[in-house]
């Protein structure tokens, strides 16, 4: 990863989603005291933005704030989260505007069963940090 990332929506429905938009936060914190590092917020899509039913589209988002030589590393140990939260919103088929949050964080959750250094939901960043900050009794 070299501070590329990517916002994909997809439109699993048979209507069109109009007037599709949001905004993208990505953030570095520490992990499990979890002190803000750096973070950058991008806008995608807009008024005039149609996504097709059965359809998708992606926004490329790069920032300069990530470090390469050492973000990757602070993950695997486990000293580093990456959080990235979208917001995206649009019309829907009755001209209804729906928004949908989502939350994703690459971490180490390894305590967990999962991945070494992976994508996962921000609800396992919460569980990995309960164990780690609250060890079981011996």
């Amino acid at each position: 990863m070299t501070g590329a990332f990517y916002v994909a929506c997809n439109n699993v429905g048979k209507v069109a989603a109009e007037n599709v938009s949001g905004t993208f936060n990505v953030r570095a914190k520490t992990f499990p005291g979890e002190k803000e590092l750096w973070s950058e917020s991008w806008p995608f899509g807009g008024s005039d933005k149609v996504i097709e039913g059965n359809g998708g589209d992606a926004w490329p988002f790069h920032t300069p704030k990530y470090s390469p030589e050492r973000e990757p590393q602070s993950v695997t140990d486990g000293k580093e989260v990456i959080v990235a939260e979208i917001a995206v919103s649009f019309v829907d088929e009755t001209g209804r505007q729906i928004t949908r949050r989502f939350c994703q964080v690459e971490m180490n959750w390894a305590n967990l069963g999962g991945s070494p250094d992976g994508w996962t939901t921000c609800q396992m960043m919460v569980a990995e940090k309960a164990i780690l900050t609250n060890p079981r009794p011996k």
